[in-house]
């Protein structure tokens, strides 16, 4: 389903972050001009091609899905930051990490946003309703599938604790990727709807590093998470890590 010129036009300026209910809705993100609709790949038109080998994709993981990624799938179907404890343990909780728990929920407030604005456009339909074969074993929170709003809350998530607690960056940003998965698991995503959400995650951190506040609160809860964790509070230098020379640093 494609969107009428004129709701394009309004979407289009309230993801640039130039209408006034953007403004409204934003925190940290007020004013920035992130427009995920010309940075994100649409998804394939209906009945084509594209579409039908995301439905075939998504029938191959229902038919070889393991009881063991089904219960993960099923346990990540839940928009919490605290999912992530699989890799800090069980201090990892709200009830220690008050500065942080309001943190993520401002930014996060800023990624629903987003969110929601880019299904409405795209409004892609779920896989159950483009193909009977499909069995999902969760109900959904939005009758929209493109991109994948699990997905990105996971992949923010995901980045910007990689980037509070860079030793444990690797695990962080699978546990992400792991987060995705099981969206199409448990048959209520196409795989393309998760690259769309890692990449509008990436976008949407990328532009809260460039913002002031964001930067503050960053730091604030940094600092409590990691004491916290039982971390250092001195960050390591990525850039001193042995390897070759980065020629973007």
């Amino acid at each position: 389903m494609q969107p009428s010129k004129y709701l394009a036009a309004v979407l289009i300026l309230l993801l640039t972050g130039i209408g006034h209910a953007s403004a409204q809705k934003l925190i940290y993100l007020e004013g920035k001009k992130l427009n995920l609709l010309k940075l994100i790949p649409p998804p394939p038109a209906v009945g084509s091609a594209g579409e039908k080998r995301d439905i075939s994709e998504v029938l191959e993981v229902q038919e070889n899905r393991t009881a063991a990624e089904v219960e993960l799938g099923i346990a990540d179907d839940v928009l919490d930051i605290y999912r992530f404890g699989t890799e800090f343990g069980p201090q990892f909780k709200a009830a220690n990490l008050p500065v942080t728990d309001a943190f993520f929920k401002r930014l996060h407030q800023d990624t629903r946003t987003y969110v929601m604005l880019s299904k409405e456009y795209w409004s892609r339909e779920r896989p159950a309703n483009a193909s009977t074969d499909v069995k999902p074993l969760r109900p959904v929170r939005l009758p929209t599938a493109y991109p994948s709003g699990t997905t990105l809350f996971g992949a923010v998530t995901g980045i910007v604790l990689a980037n509070m607690v860079p030793e444990k960056r690797y695990e962080l940003f699978e546990r992400s990727h792991s987060f995705a998965r099981g969206r199409v698991v448990i048959g209520v995503h196409y795989p393309r709807d998760l690259l769309a959400g890692e990449i509008a995650a990436t976008l949407i951190v990328s532009a809260f590093f460039q913002t002031p506040a964001f930067e503050k609160d960053f730091e604030d809860a940094r600092t409590e998470l990691r004491k916290v964790l039982g971390y250092p509070a001195q960050v390591p230098d990525e850039s001193k890590r042995q390897g070759p020379a980065n020629p973007l640093q």
